[in-house]
């Protein structure tokens, strides 16, 4: 219950800083990062949505289904 504490005192601001640093600031530091790659737009915006750890997660799942097979 460490984070009780943490909630009652962030305001609107805060909240909303949180979610944009969690969806579209790093939405967009992967496409300044993948700029050089020319990748489709959809390919972009899908490794920006699941981020280095769960498009990692990801790949590992479909090397496991392709070795399965």
């Amino acid at each position: 219950m460490m984070a009780a504490p943490w909630l009652t005192a962030m305001t609107l601001t805060v909240g909303l800083y949180a979610l944009l640093s969690l969806t579209r600031r790093r939405m967009v530091a992967v496409a300044i990062s993948l700029m050089g790659m020319k990748l489709r737009p959809g390919s972009v915006v899908f490794m920006g949505w699941f981020g280095p750890r769960g498009l990692a997660s990801v790949v590992l799942g479909l090397i496991y289904l392709e070795h399965l097979i």
